[in-house]
């Protein structure tokens, strides 16, 4: 877990090399930040470091009524463009870290991806 906040964003990529998947929790509530978070998202994906990383996106707050849906989530952050040009495979789902809801199902494609990714053979070949 590597917070959010841009003062904590400088120290993420001292991570990267060891990472071998990206959960990147987006708020749904909030709309005003949805392009920062996009932003954001691309500049991790972009990074070389995580070469082929899946990317689990948590459309989180789902609990409350006025957050988007994760159908909106992966289309504001145009996860499909995201995906066709950063070689990274991934899954937006809908959460409520509040509940509960969804973080399971979440963790399980994780898993999975995990466990069948060209990334395990990324950080192997890196000594990790």
């Amino acid at each position: 877990d590597l917070g959010g906040q841009s003062g904590l964003r400088s120290l993420w990529s001292k991570y990267f090399d060891e990472a071998h998947a990206i959960i990147y929790v987006v708020d749904s509530e909030h709309r005003d930040r949805f392009q920062e978070s996009k932003e954001i998202l691309y500049e991790l994906i972009a990074s070389s470091q995580l070469d082929r990383a899946p990317v689990l996106i948590f459309a989180n707050k789902q609990d409350l009524d006025e957050s988007a849906d994760a159908d909106q989530i992966s289309t504001i952050l145009d996860v499909r463009a995201a995906a066709a040009t950063a070689g990274h495979v991934f899954k937006v789902l809908p959460i409520s870290a509040y509940t509960g809801q969804g973080i399971d199902r979440g963790i399980r494609w994780l898993k999975n991806e995990i466990q069948n990714s060209p990334r395990r053979a990324v950080i192997k070949s890196l000594g990790r």
